[in-house]
């Protein structure tokens, strides 16, 4: 029945417009409905069917079939109106999928992947997932599903709501990929296999009820941050690393806690992929870390054994100002980066440890550093805390503003420290082990006469041209005390320096420096020393200054040592200006080998001056010949032998002796000496017909009165151990020296004269490089020495 609407004109005129633009409206969406229209689908199968069939599918709940499997704009609904199992038997992309508590059937996934684009709903039944990928675009709930998850990758990229029903990993990975916003995971916590997080700018929430397993593997992956906040994490498995962006951190934390071996890897840069809180505690098993891993929260271990050693691994601290409980374990390189670190116990480097931002605090702790001690940027604050440098290679201090330690222990077994840069200790400073190359840098002891530090002095000297300042107090100084000792040397010889003041001490306190200089040679003289001449000295020498304040006091200086050469009595010594005295000639003491030799009455004024070892008796006591160098190399069909001295007094000839076994000596050349001489002196014979193999050669000085000295002895054979690696020779700017075993490694450089050439070697373990970039090209001479064994190759230098 048509009925007619009649409308008054005037009112006509005022809703035409508004009739006309809804009837256009109404024109294009019936145009466009047919490819469009989010339909609803209902499973009505009783019995086990395929997804795809369309008998299975209706328009209601229980209605009639035919309807067709819903499409990529439709819903899928499974409730009461048929529970038979479905079998996913092609690829399914919808825009809804719910499983309703009435239903009661299974949902096989199969082969075939399964895409929703909004919300999922599970409420329950049983889903099975299979092999292929799963993706939930929109909010995902479980509330009372069996579900099982594929073995591919289940991928949640919305909101995760696990408040009932059960979640089965099925050794699959599960990866959240957020492209904006917060993505939270809520209720019961699951445990994963694999669990990825991807960066994507977000913030990842889980506020889950218990911890969160991952049996497998935690990876962070990603270009943009990712943020993981408040759970806790049970890693029974491995971290991977591979987010490329800075930031995130977040408040979660992350437990190690696996009873069999992890691995905590990263593939990035320094500040990449940042974690949250690390909590190591192991049952068994071992943790290896590997690459460069970032953390911005507090880094805890509790138990367990970390291996950070065998991949090379790099810790980085920072952002959020952790806090570092490491006691136990080793790092291998760790870096300060950025906020404040702090150490709640002692910290173990086994590697380097460098500043480069932020504030490292130690606190009272120890810091056990086997690599070097880098400040490129940082704050040290140094707190009541001890620096125990304890490496088996060269370990070097670099600090572009200089560093203050608290207390600093030297225990290094290999070729020492190396300063790049000046130093400070506060407190106590122990000299245990290793000799410390000052590379012409400071040491400074003490901030005042108040708290002038403490030496405490084992092995082990100052080396090479520096300075070593001690501060002094208005105290009495015993003869001999560790409190006036400058512990200065050379590589082979220890050659110490004490200032004493035992009975008239300082009227105020200040600073005494000592620089030593290993200058080769001696030095004929005529110097008054009482009712005695000094005739000759040695050109190695300690220059003293004060400052700071000190005054007055009546001074003692006692030298002591080996490597000053012939001394026949000891009274002969004296300790001199470069051409005069000052205080008097005190009672030497000591051995011919290790004399002890003493100057007192020295007043302040006196004791800011250059003094040298010197002798009144250059026939008895001729601190005669100096043997700077002396080598053996295999020639092709000879053996080269070269020695350099850097003085001879009264030296008659050289004798060249050869061995098969190191013990049995055999002459075979003998040289002219040069009787004597200040300047260095350069000597080279051959052996014309050496042993087949190995053979052993050392050389004998004999002065004019016949006394005898031996030089170290040396190997070489005709044949080269083939053991060690030197590469590449030639060379162009550094050279490697590798010889296996544990035996101490020592390397030096000289010229095809035999003239030793000063380069710098940093020493790992069993290699060395050495620096050859300044040195001019040509043929020389690498001395490479392990343990007691001793042999020289040649090398080649081209520019």
């Amino acid at each position: 029945m048509n009925s007619l609407i009649l409308i008054p004109r005037g009112l006509f005129s005022v809703i035409r417009p508004f009739l006309l633009r809804n009837l256009l409206l109404a024109a294009t969406f019936l145009f466009i409905i047919p490819r469009s229209y989010a339909a609803n689908r209902y499973w009505i199968a009783t019995a086990t069917a395929a997804w795809s069939n369309p008998l299975n599918w209706s328009a209601a709940s229980g209605g009639a079939g035919g309807a067709g499997a819903p499409g990529a704009a439709d819903r899928a609904f499974f409730d009461n109106g048929g529970t038979g199992n479905c079998t996913i038997d092609v690829p399914v992309f919808v825009s809804r999928l719910d499983l309703d508590p009435a239903y009661t059937g299974t949902i096989s996934q199969g082969a075939n992947s399964l895409t929703i684009s909004g919300t999922v709903n599970f409420g329950g039944g049983i889903f099975a997932g299979g092999s292929a990928d799963i993706t939930f675009m929109g909010n995902f709930t479980n509330s009372g599903t069996v579900f099982t998850s594929t073995s591919g990758i289940l991928e949640f990229e919305n909101n995760v709501n696990l408040s009932g029903g059960t979640f089965a990993h099925h050794n699959g990975t599960v990866r959240f990929n957020s492209i904006t916003g917060s993505i939270p995971l809520s209720g019961n916590s699951p445990a994963f296999y694999n669990l990825e997080l991807v960066g994507n700018a977000n913030s990842y929430n889980f506020n889950s009820t218990g911890n969160i397993i991952v049996s497998h593997s935690l990876n962070i992956s990603g270009n943009l941050f990712c943020r993981i906040n408040t759970a806790i994490f049970d890693v029974t498995g491995d971290i991977n690393i591979s987010n490329t962006a800075t930031g995130g951190v977040g408040s979660a934390q992350i437990n190690l806690d696996g009873s069999g071996n992890q691995t905590l890897a990263s593939t990035v840069g320094a500040g990449m992929g940042t974690l949250p809180y690390i909590s190591i505690q192991k049952t068994s098993g071992t943790l290896i870390l590997s690459g460069i891993i970032s953390v911005g929260r507090d880094w805890t271990f509790v138990s367990g054994l970390v291996d950070a050693v065998s991949n090379s691994s790099t810790v980085v601290l920072g952002l959020n100002s952790p806090d570092i409980t490491s006691n136990g374990m080793s790092f291998y390189h760790v870096i300060v980066a950025s906020g404040t670190v702090s150490l709640l116990d002692d910290l173990t480097v086994s590697g380097d440890l460098t500043l480069s931002g932020g504030t490292f605090r130690p606190g009272t702790n120890t810091i056990n550093l086997a690599g070097n001690w880098n400040n490129s940027g940082g704050i040290f604050t140094e707190a009541t805390s001890t620096v125990n440098l304890h490496g088996a290679g060269l370990q070097t201090i670099t600090s572009v503003a200089g560093e203050d330690f608290y207390n600093l222990t030297l225990n290094n077994s290999g070729p020492g420290i190396r300063l790049m840069d000046a130093f400070l200790v506060k407190n106590t400073f122990n000299m245990n082990q290793g000799n410390i190359d000052l590379n012409g840098k400071t040491i400074t002891l003490g901030t005042s006469g108040a708290n002038r530090g403490t030496l405490i002095h084992s092995n082990g000297g100052m080396i090479n041209t520096g300075f070593f300042t001690r501060w002094f107090n208005s105290s009495t100084i015993a003869d001999g005390s560790v409190s006036g000792l400058f512990p200065t040397g050379t590589i082979t010889d220890y050659q110490p320096f004490y200032v004493s003041a035992p009975v008239t001490k300082p009227t105020s306190g200040g600073t005494i420096t000592l620089s030593y200089v290993n200058a080769s040679g001696n030095t004929v003289v005529s110097i008054p020393d009482a009712a005695f001449t000094v005739s000759i000295r040695k050109n190695l020498n300690w220059s003293v200054t004060t400052g700071n304040g000190l005054a007055g006091g009546s001074y003692n200086l006692d030298v002591q040592g080996t490597g000053f050469g012939q001394i026949g009595n000891l009274n002969d010594l004296r300790l001199t200006l470069a051409a005069g005295v000052v205080g008097l000639a005190g009672t030497n003491a000591g051995t011919a080998a290790n004399p002890q030799i003493n100057r007192t009455g020295l007043s302040l004024a006196n004791l800011n001056n250059t003094f040298f070892v010197a002798s009144v008796n250059p026939v008895s006591s001729t601190l005669p010949v100096s043997l700077i160098s002396f080598m053996a190399t295999a020639l092709n069909s000879r053996v080269r032998l070269d020695w350099v001295t850097s003085s001879e007094v009264n030296n008659d000839h050289f004798t060249i002796q050869r061995s098969v076994n190191a013990k049995d000596w055999e002459e075979i050349l003998r040289v002219k000496a040069a009787i004597n001489s200040n300047t260095d002196s350069y000597y080279t014979g051959y052996d014309e017909s050496p042993l087949s193999g190995t053979a052993y050669y050392r050389l004998k000085q004999t002065d004019m009165d016949g006394q005898e000295t031996f030089s170290e002895i040396r190997k070489t054979g005709m044949q080269e151990s083939q053991d060690i690696k030197i590469y590449p020779n030639p060379a162009t700017d550094y050279i490697h020296v590798s010889v296996p075993g544990s035996a101490k490694l020592w390397i030096e450089l000289f010229s095809i004269n035999g003239q030793k050439i000063n380069v710098p070697v940093l020493y790992q373990g069993e290699s060395a490089s050495m620096s050859v970039s300044v040195i001019p090209p040509g043929v020389y001479l690498i001395q490479i020495r392990r343990g007691r064994s001793i042999e020289t190759r040649k090398l080649l230098i081209r520019k």
